[in-house]
């Protein structure tokens, strides 16, 4: 798991991680490939970032 401080997002996203992190979200649904592709898949202080599509695969599964 990554922690906040080791991830390196524009600073116009880094609230919106931010927020997920302070909220206690499990996860992060974002579309924005651009800024978030290299944190697809990867936890950051308990929150998972994934594409919307991704959750809803792995929801399925379950």
């Amino acid at each position: 798991m990554l922690s906040s401080s080791t991830v390196r997002l524009d600073p116009k996203d880094q609230p919106i991680l931010l927020a997920a992190i302070h909220g206690k979200a499990d996860y992060l649904l974002t579309g924005d490939a651009r800024h978030f592709e290299p944190l697809y898949g990867k936890r950051i202080a308990g929150v998972t970032v994934l594409r919307p599509s991704h959750y809803f695969e792995r929801r399925r599964r379950v």
